[in-house]
């Protein structure tokens, strides 16, 4: 027997389903695309094109504004082996809920179930990597501040001027509410990407 609300639920759940279809997409000169077939093919070549690399440019001008801060003896100890005991002892003194990791696991779960799981023998450098192409992008900003072709933005009137706030796997970066600072940071971020590929 259906009830009452399980048939509201029924209905909701159709008409949301119907309103989370694309119908249709819009190609590159404003020509909609509305069979199966052809959004299908825009979607694809649009995502091939969005994680297709355009090669890296010349990371000369980039990586004059970054400071050397590992030293070579600091670079052996990243890429050397550690122990099991090693790792397992720097898990346990990380903060269980503090820091989500990018596969959603927290710490507090790599704590509790240690045991049973696979046990890396090297510290893994893809948590890292979001930070080291960080460096890349804050060195195109503050080199085009020091130019004056950027300025930070002012979050109050008496509080600091800021232009970057960085998250584990997130940016947001500041300038000037107006034409020129939301086209310097287009140029920024173009640049990067010529740079990172």
């Amino acid at each position: 027997m259906i009830t009452w609300p399980s048939l509201l639920t029924l209905r909701y759940a159709s008409a949301r389903r119907k309103m989370n279809l694309v119908n249709r997409l819009e190609r590159t000169y404003g020509i909609e695309a509305s069979s199966e077939e052809e959004i299908v093919e825009i979607a694809t070549n649009f995502f091939q094109h969005l994680f297709t690399s355009g090669g890296v440019g010349d990371l000369t001008y980039l990586l004059s504004r970054i400071v050397v801060t590992i030293s070579p003896g600091d670079n052996r100890f990243l890429l050397s082996r550690h122990l099991e005991e090693e790792i397992y002892v720097a898990l346990k003194e990380m903060g269980p809920t503090k820091t989500p990791r990018f596969d959603g696991f927290s710490t507090l779960f790599f704590q509790r179930y240690w045991g049973r799981m696979f046990k890396p023998t090297r510290y893994p450098l893809s948590p890292f990597l979001f930070l080291i192409c960080n460096e890349g992008l804050l060195a195109l900003m503050q080199l085009e501040m020091e130019e004056g072709s950027l300025r930070r933005a002012k979050a109050s009137r008496h509080g600091p001027k800021i232009s970057h706030l960085l998250f584990m796997d997130n940016n947001i970066l500041f300038a000037e509410a107006n034409f020129r600072g939301a086209t310097m940071l287009k140029e920024i971020l173009k640049e990067y990407e010529r740079f990172s590929g």
